[in-house]
């Protein structure tokens, strides 16, 4: 009996979570560099996962994992393409700000640059 509740209690907790995501980006190129100096510029299978209420997780493949919070978004259109400006925490709670259109998502930060190009 137990074990039945655990694996509904996981199932409930799983669809809520996935739920709460509203689109998923995927990218190809990877720039980044954090405050320890250490870059990355190469192809890397990248994804943007995008939730309810600005929160944001970037996930590249056996690389990086961060998760962000935006707490300003203000969109506007910039040589006719439609891009979203950003301003949030992240998971460090380093102050964030940067910009993401249908081609590119970039994050500027206290310590780090990473900047996501899709293919």
């Amino acid at each position: 009996m137990k074990k039945i509740l655990f694996i509904i209690t996981i199932f409930f907790t799983i669809s809520i979570y996935s739920q709460e995501i509203q689109f998923v980006k995927e990218y190809g190129k990877v720039n980044y560099r954090d405050n320890n100096g250490s870059e990355i510029n190469k192809s890397a299978k990248s994804y943007l996962y995008f939730y309810e209420k600005g929160k944001v997780k970037i996930k590249i493949i056996n690389t990086i994992n961060l998760t962000l919070f935006f707490t300003k978004i203000e969109k506007k259109e910039l040589i006719g393409i439609q891009t979203t400006f950003f301003e949030g925490i992240d998971s460090n709670d380093n102050n964030i700000r940067g910009f993401y259109t249908n081609k590119n998502f970039t994050l500027l930060g206290e310590t780090s640059t990473l900047i996501l190009d899709k293919e």
